[in-house]
């Protein structure tokens, strides 16, 4: 990872900077499940691997081509950590939140394939139009509003 001080240059090459990823971080602390405790740190490490991993065998095409998708940028990854954080509260056990967190990133994907995670630079002008893309939910309460829709699966009124 690039520190702010590195160079622009060096910052285009990288989705998502060191500090929004470090504060999409925020919900797992909030929720209790993760990074609570200081001997558990490197469990709480590999289950937000796990979950990437995971996130990387549903939606493969952004892990080979990051730039052309915001799935790694601050659209997705704040999204998918609050996505985490909301499996994890209702989970009885981190097991038991993956396995589910597994589940309903592939029913989305049935709902939300790929293409909904493209930049708007790489979209159809008919996605466009719809608004029915990740991107153009870029505020805080759009980051939620992802959430919803991957966990419900449906679709935005409309489109």
């Amino acid at each position: 990872m690039y520190n702010a001080n590195e160079s622009t240059d060096k910052k285009r090459r990288i989705p998502i900077g060191v500090s929004a990823f470090a504060t999409s971080l925020k919900p797992l602390f909030q929720k209790g499940k993760l990074f609570e405790n200081p001997e558990n740190q490197s469990d709480s490490a590999e289950l937000l691997a796990l979950f990437w991993k995971q996130i990387s065998e549903v939606w493969p095409e952004p892990f080979r081509s990051p730039k052309d998708y915001v799935l790694m940028k601050t659209v997705g990854v704040y999204s998918m950590h609050i996505l985490l954080a909301s499996l994890l509260e209702n989970a009885s056990d981190l097991k038991t939140a993956i396995e589910t967190s597994k589940a309903k990133l592939i029913n989305a994907k049935n709902t939300y394939s790929h293409e909904y995670w493209l930049t708007k630079k790489h979209l159809n002008p008919g996605r466009i139009q719809s608004g029915n893309y990740a991107g153009v939910h870029s505020s805080a309460s759009g980051h939620n509003q992802i959430v919803t829709l991957l966990l419900n699966e449906q679709t935005l009124p409309g489109h």
